[in-house]
């Protein structure tokens, strides 16, 4: 490890992360939102609530209830219930709407999520150079590998596209919004906490206060004011010799 590192100011960080945030839930959203015109989304929606409605007037119940609320049905009310729910079970237009909303779901937020990291977190950077995002750019923050040589494009990707966006993202994503839709247990809320206390854990006790993407990129966050990048290994062994040099003039004096 290069003991000369400068690494970046916590609160600089999360200022800077946080400013990244917000940029991207706005991409995030603005690009799901395109999506959803594009794919014709909310006819899907619609159709599904149309069926939703026509059921609960057929057969004057209230879908949407948690269990306590339906065993505080009188026994009457609960076979209405189940018979409009099996009805609506049979009715090919209602299911193929619920299928078609779901997956759209899914579709629309997994690629939104991801066209929004390729652009603020790697694509920007790539413009910027040195791993710098907007936020990292405005609090004079940036990149490197930890050997103090500069980050490398695929780097970059593995950071911002592997850790961030999918390992960090997309995965309690897809798991959170699979809690909403079927009964999966403990196994999503598990994998959930079990990132995020990773997560907390590897910034708070790690030497450069590092995340899962900093550890699968080989990277840290330093102050682009005082750090010293070099280009390749070659320069920083070429710099390392230098320094030796000056050392052994200064010990012949």
């Amino acid at each position: 490890m290069n003991p000369d590192i400068q690494r970046a100011n916590m609160w600089k960080r999360i200022s800077a992360a946080f400013l990244d945030l917000i940029l991207l839930v706005i991409l995030i959203t603005g690009i799901a939102l395109l999506l959803s015109q594009i794919v014709n989304y909310n006819s899907y929606v619609t159709a599904l609530n149309d069926g939703y409605a026509k059921y609960e007037e057929m057969y004057d119940v209230e879908f949407g209830l948690d269990q306590d609320a339906f065993d505080a049905l009188s026994k009457e009310e609960q076979d209405r219930y189940m018979e409009a729910s099996n009805a609506m079970d049979q009715d090919e237009e209602v299911i193929y709407a619920y299928d078609m909303t779901i997956n759209l779901s899914f579709l629309i937020i997994s690629v939104s999520i991801f066209l929004g990291y390729l652009i603020l977190e790697f694509f920007v950077p790539m413009l910027f150079g040195n791993g710098q995002t907007i936020g990292k750019k405005m609090f004079s923050l940036a990149l490197m590998r930890t050997d103090s040589v500069k980050l490398t494009n695929f780097a970059l990707f593995v950071r911002s596209m592997l850790g961030k966006c999918t390992i960090e993202t997309m995965v309690p994503a897809m798991l959170f919004m699979a809690m909403l839709v079927a009964p999966i247990g403990m196994i999503a809320p598990t994998i959930i906490l079990g990132l995020l206390a990773v997560q907390i854990g590897l910034l708070v006790s790690s030497r450069n206060r590092a995340c899962i993407h900093d550890l699968m990129a080989v990277t840290v966050v330093i102050d682009h004011s005082s750090q010293m990048i070099f280009e390749t290994a070659d320069d920083l062994m070429e710099h390392k010799k230098q320094l030796a040099a000056e050392e052994a003039q200064r010990q012949d004096y």
